[in-house]
């Protein structure tokens, strides 16, 4: 069927979607070897060569593993000149330990120098800092509440913010990287009542540029992340213009995950489904094929 589908002189788009989605990412990562010792062809110089632009893209990411997307995708915000910062961050801030285990690993092996070191000699700052402690990938990933640990953070991170203390930013990077996220919902909860407002209003005001988006980026994971992956899926499309490759990342990375729940929040937030505005802002097999990955992942039929 494969062969069918990347016929020399065209890419059969439809048929080629059809096949990849009625699959999962481990079935299809098991292909590789049938085809190529089959055809004495890589599938996916295949699929690059023949398929067209945001299409061929998506079909490429479906057939890597969640850590190869994860790895090339902040590869790709690091290299050249000027770094994307957002990709930094949804990546780090989103990630489990284990999953930035294998992220560090496989960096090094397909690189052959750290993730940390590319982070350190693109970025500056307490920004730095922040992305460098999240990819150590030192979270508690315990499932209960300390309530008395949570009280004493939450005064602690209040009164330094009542003082402007010099090294608010280290106050909020310890707790936000090291801290559950049913202990950091308590200590969110805990810090309202004592200051008076938000923990996103108290990064707002205190913290510039991207150490605010950081912070607020693992605010939002730890509060609500299909509510976050909404609110990044907007982003790509509103305005003039579609961010193509964080769109793919996104519905792609999350596909097997929590697409039903992004789906969900998404219309909530925006009074449309995910699925019409993938609609209104892609065309022909691109389009297509991603609409079929968000319907095939959701519980909903569009």
């Amino acid at each position: 069927l494969l062969q069918k589908d990347l016929a020399t002189y065209r890419c059969d788009e439809p048929r080629l979607t059809h096949l990849m989605l009625s699959m999962n990412n481990q079935q299809r990562r098991m292909l590789f070897v049938p085809y190529k010792n089959k055809f004495g062809k890589d599938l996916i110089s295949e699929i690059q060569r023949l398929c067209r632009r945001n299409f061929k893209n998506v079909m490429v990411a479906l057939l890597e593993s969640p850590t190869t997307l994860d790895v090339k995708q902040l590869r790709y915000s690091m290299k050249g000149l000027g770094t994307t910062e957002r990709i930094l961050i949804e990546i780090l801030a989103t990630r489990n330990n284990t999953e930035l285990a294998a992220i560090r690993t496989e960096y090094q092996k397909a690189y052959g120098h750290s993730l940390a070191s590319d982070v350190i000699g693109d970025t500056s700052g307490s920004f730095r800092q922040l992305l460098v402690s999240l990819l150590q990938g030192r979270r508690s990933e315990s499932s209960w509440v300390d309530f008395s640990s949570a009280y004493q953070e939450a005064y602690k991170l209040s009164e330094a913010c009542k003082r402007r203390a010099r090294n608010l930013d280290a106050d909020f990077n310890r707790v936000l990287v090291t801290q559950s996220y049913v202990q950091l919902r308590k200590i969110f909860e805990y810090f309202k009542e004592m200051a008076g407002y938000t923990i996103e209003q108290a990064i707002t005001k205190f913290f510039r540029r991207d150490t605010r988006r950081g912070f607020l980026a693992v605010v939002a994971s730890a509060v609500n992340k299909p509510k976050f992956f909404a609110q990044q899926l907007y982003a790509s499309m509103k305005g003039l213009g579609t961010r193509n490759n964080d769109l793919i990342r996104l519905i792609v990375s999350r596909a097997e995950i929590d697409m039903a729940a992004i789906s969900d929040e998404f219309e909530v937030a925006y009074g449309k489904t995910l699925v019409d505005y993938i609609r209104g802002d892609t065309s022909g097999g691109y389009r297509d094929a991603l609409i079929a990955i968000v319907k095939g992942n959701s519980k909903y039929r569009y």
